[in-house]
């Protein structure tokens, strides 16, 4: 066996393509059985969680590419999979690479605000629950809308559905944006 390589595609926010690759460096070797491991846990960690997805014959037996859609995946949670190939022929097995990938998550909805005080607002929103800390970061401007979560002031950053914006000068106009964000492992969303 050769190698295999790994890579996904088209993550969404329930759902993922996990892709693989398979090559053979000689006539005699054959794969009868290619498929995936997957889980909320590095290999390193142990075990993937999730098992193993994988059949005999058919599309996952050969070399070449193979794909899986994976679904019923958390929203904002870390996955880690690898792509594998096994042969009876020569036994043995060949594992690509790990990959993690991260899943979307629900942007706020239902953005709210009311005065709380002469300088403050309270807000509150609906946004994405899940296994791994979703943070709601509310910035403000005062002459048009924030453009990105970098643009203009912080005013909150929870993992929650509702803060207070403080600080805010009586009698002027503010404009507000809410972006959900998680950070897991280096990856965001």
């Amino acid at each position: 066996i050769t190698s295999v390589t790994t890579d996904t595609s088209s993550v969404g926010t329930t759902s993922a393509t996990l892709n693989g690759t398979a090559t053979i460096g000689g006539a005699s070797e054959l794969y009868d059985r290619r498929g995936f491991n997957l889980g909320t846990a590095s290999a390193s960690a142990g075990n993937y969680n999730m098992g193993s997805s994988s059949d005999t014959g058919g599309p996952w037996a050969g070399t070449g590419s193979f794909s899986h859609a994976t679904t019923s995946l958390s929203k904002g949670q870390s996955y880690y999979f690898r792509a594998y190939a096994a042969s009876s022929t020569v036994p043995q097995t060949a594992y690509g690479s790990e990959v993690q990938f991260l899943t979307g998550i629900d942007v706020p909805a239902s953005l709210a605000g009311t005065a709380s005080t002469q300088t403050s607002i309270s807000f509150s929103w609906t946004t994405t629950t899940g296994a791994n800390a979703i943070n709601t970061i509310v910035r403000y401007r005062t002459d048009q809308y924030p453009t990105s979560v970098t643009d203009g002031t912080e005013g909150c950053k929870i993992n929650g559905t509702s803060c207070t914006v403080s600080s805010l000068s009586c009698g002027s106009a503010y404009y507000l944006r809410a972006w959900a964000s998680t950070t897991v492992a280096g990856l965001s969303t």
